[in-house]
């Protein structure tokens, strides 16, 4: 250790100096060495007579010798102090970091006379701090490639400092004490500021997930951690802490949460679905078999019972209506079919929506009266004109009045109005309304669906297959309506409003439309029926002959053909579906024959959709009739063929 105790004050600051730096000279005015004090014997060799700078100059690093000139020479010029590090290579060839320092000495005018100056050996303290900066790039460089934002905060993490990822957050000036406000959208800041109060009490990571404002003004989600520093005493004193953006992630996993539900609401629904298909299945067998008991039985009774008796009559009848019970029944499942597939094509002409209104009431009038419901309908004063198909308005305002009866008791009451919406005269309604059984409004949102029923327990009791209100729903969609279903529960009754857009026309008046129905007299016709069923057959081969017509039948299209160019038919009726030879290929057969040209050809098939129609026209047919006809649609179709073939 220096004792410097009882030297002069000069000579001690002179041992001190000397025993921390390596070098201490003295120049003049103009930069020249007057004095050379060193302890480092070696450094001296390096420091000649002549001006400092140049002395200098001839061993200092290649890479420090522009700047260290340029700040010697700005600094020199200025006469102020002198601070400047640099490399210097000594005489084993090995670079040192030297700090020189100097100061000008100015006499009592403020005129520099001379410099003082000293060169300190700074290389351990220059190999530390580079040491600490690698350690630190090493550090930071491992951060962030492991995370996108590193950050800072104080103890009680009111201040945040954002030590790297500027760009990944909104704002990054630092220190940020409203960090929270800048960083993190309203909604998020109660959870946060839970998950930090419990973090500080706990002493434990704050780690959470939330949402943040980003660089490009967008909202997106970040991934947090922040570990804390504890004093000695076990008190926080600051967070370190890094972040990244899992905004992909969070929405990769809210769509496969999304699609997750979609799964479950598809599962329920495929589940909902085979349920009501079972029941569909069990419902239908069940609604078949009645009317198929019923004919079976009809006709073991006419086989025994004396021909025109009381009995026989009767067993005809049963198996009349049973028979349009079946039809009607396939018509149903035709329809739905063809409303779900958007494949209805509407017919539609000028109507009086009163006039179809009262057809129907009064065709059902008899139903209603046979069980003992009063039936009463009020149409609407003026003439409410629309464009619309007569033929599926009637089946759909048909279909409410036969639920009507289904689900009433003698001694209830059906209305049925129409009218002119209030606050719409572009609109009217047709109004549906019954003292009956009623509905459960729970099940409102189901009714209109295919194969349903308001009360399962009655499906049987009450019979049908749940599809007259779907069918009455996809009719009155098509033409732009709407409709709606209105009860206060199982026995309080029911209500159905049909709304409907009409034209805003009231005349009072209406030219007389013409409805007469031209009756001509049974002329006999020479038929041929084209049938595979043999049964089927027969009994069209009856029927027709009941009704004058000379029939010859053929189960097959070539017997058909041969038997044609014998008898050469007026009239052909052919089933589409036949073995070997379709009913079109029959068609074609016709019209390419001389003889057989000018046949009138009908088929009678159980192809009803549009597109059978429509491609039985292509095919020559001129009428298409769907089994099982009808006896006014085949009178009628024979009468169109006897006006074309007997004028």
């Amino acid at each position: 250790m220096l004792d410097t105790v009882g030297m002069p004050n000069e000579e001690r600051m002179r041992l001190l100096l000397e025993s921390y730096a390596q070098a201490i000279w003295e120049t003049d005015e103009a930069g020249n060495f007057t004095s050379v004090i060193s302890s480092w014997q070696d450094y001296t060799e390096l420091i000649g007579d002549g001006l400092f700078i140049n002395s200098v100059l001839n061993s200092i690093h290649p890479d420090d010798l522009e700047p260290t000139a340029r700040l010697w020479k700005e600094s020199y010029e200025a006469a102020k102090n002198i601070n400047m590090e640099f490399r210097i290579k000594d005489p084993d060839g090995e670079w040192q970091w030297l700090n020189v320092l100097a100061v000008p000495i100015r006499d009592k005018n403020g005129v520099v006379t001379k410099w003082a100056g000293m060169n300190i050996n700074i290389s351990d303290r220059k190999k530390s701090e580079m040491e600490t900066t690698a350690r630190e790039a090493r550090f930071r460089a491992l951060t962030l490639a492991t995370s996108e934002m590193v950050y800072h905060l104080n103890g009680d993490c009111s201040e945040m400092s954002v030590l790297s990822g500027y760009g990944f957050v909104r704002n990054t000036h630092n220190p940020n004490h409203t960090w929270m406000q800048d960083y993190v959208p309203p909604e998020d800041h109660p959870v946060l500021t839970g998950a930090i109060k419990q973090a500080i009490h706990e002493k434990s990571i704050l780690e959470m997930d939330h949402k943040a404002y980003f660089a490009d003004g967008s909202i997106g989600w970040v991934s947090s951690r922040a570990v804390p520093l504890l004093d000695s005493s076990g008190k926080i004193v600051e967070w370190f802490g890094i972040a990244n953006n899992i905004t992909e992630r969070k929405m990769i996993e809210e769509n496969l949460r999304e699609s997750q539900k979609h799964l479950e609401t598809l599962v329920a629904k495929l589940e909902l679905a085979d349920e009501r298909r079972n029941t569909f299945i069990n419902t239908l067998s069940h609604e078949l078999r009645n009317p198929l008991s019923a004919i079976s039985m009809g006709l073991t009774l006419l086989k025994d019972a004396a021909p025109g008796s009381g009995q026989a009559d009767k067993a005809h009848s049963i198996m009349e209506r049973q028979a349009e019970q079946l039809t009607r029944l396939v018509d149903d499942l035709l329809d739905v079919t063809r409303i779900t597939q958007n494949k209805i094509e509407l017919k539609k002409q000028r109507i009086d929506l009163n006039e179809i209104v009262y057809h129907v009431a009064t065709d059902f009038y008899s139903q209603f009266a046979d069980k003992g419901v009063k039936l009463d309908f009020t149409l609407n004063p003026d003439y409410i004109w629309m464009e619309a198909d007569p033929v599926r308005l009637t089946q759909a305002i048909g279909n409410l009045l036969h639920n009507s009866v289904k689900f009433t008791k003698c001694g209830d009451q059906t209305k049925v109005s129409v009218k002119y919406d209030r606050e719409n005269d572009e609109q009217v309604s047709i109004i549906v309304q019954d003292t009956g059984l009623g509905i459960d409004p729970s099940f409102f949102s189901r009714l209109f669906e295919p194969f349903e029923q308001a009360d399962a327990s009655l499906a049987h009791s009450y019979g049908g297959l749940g599809l007259g209100l779907p069918i009455v729903k996809g009719i009155i969609e098509l033409h732009n309506g709407s409709v709606h279903v209105f009860s206060d529960g199982v026995g309080t009754g029911s209500q159905f409003v049909i709304h409907l857009p009409v034209q805003k026309d009231r005349a009072k008046t209406i030219a007389q439309k013409e409805n007469k129905m031209v009756e001509k007299d049974a002329h006999s016709l020479k038929i041929l029926i084209i049938e595979d069923i043999p049964d089927l057959a027969e009994i069209l081969s009856e029927l027709l002959s009941h009704l004058g017509h000379t029939v010859v039948v053929a189960l097959d299209g070539p017997e058909g053909i041969r038997k044609a160019k014998q008898c050469l038919p007026d009239v052909l009726i052919s089933d589409i579906g036949l073995p070997g030879m379709s009913g079109y290929e029959i068609a074609e057969e016709f019209q390419y024959d001389d003889q057989l040209r000018n046949t009138y050809l009908i088929a009678l098939s159980g192809y009803a959709q549009p597109e059978d129609f429509e491609r039985s026209r292509k095919a020559g047919f001129q009428h298409h009739l769907a089994k099982p006809v009808n006896l006014e649609s085949l009178k009628m179709a024979l009468g169109e063929a006897y006006k074309k073939t007997c004028p």
